[in-house]
């Protein structure tokens, strides 16, 4: 499942106090490829468990977090660990993509 975060509470992808990795998915409503990579992000996260954290953030909503983190264009996925931004992805991906990005950000 995904947790939707805004600017009242999005500092929580910035936590570093475990070692999973959080998967945050930057998108807008208008966005068709949003709708596709959001169900991709829906399945993996039922399929990888609870060794990965999902967000997804409204660009309209959570503007504070998207400009701290550069977002601009969406869909963007960033990868963090630690509170540290390891990995991104800028448009869409298929599902195997990604599944490979959060496998490559466990290591």
């Amino acid at each position: 499942m995904l947790q939707e975060i805004d600017d009242s509470n999005w500092k929580v992808i910035n936590s570093d106090e475990n070692d999973k990795v959080k998967v945050v998915d930057f998108y807008a409503t208008w966005c068709g490829p949003c709708k596709v990579v959001s169900s991709f992000l829906e399945n993996l996260s039922e399929e990888v468990g609870e060794d990965v954290e999902f967000f997804k953030a409204n660009v309209e909503d959570c503007v504070e977090a998207s400009e701290i983190f550069g977002i601009r264009n969406v869909p963007t996925l960033i990868f963090l660990k630690k509170g540290e931004v390891i990995d991104r992805m800028v448009g869409m991906g298929n599902k195997e993509k990604i599944r490979k990005l959060i496998e490559d950000s466990q290591k």
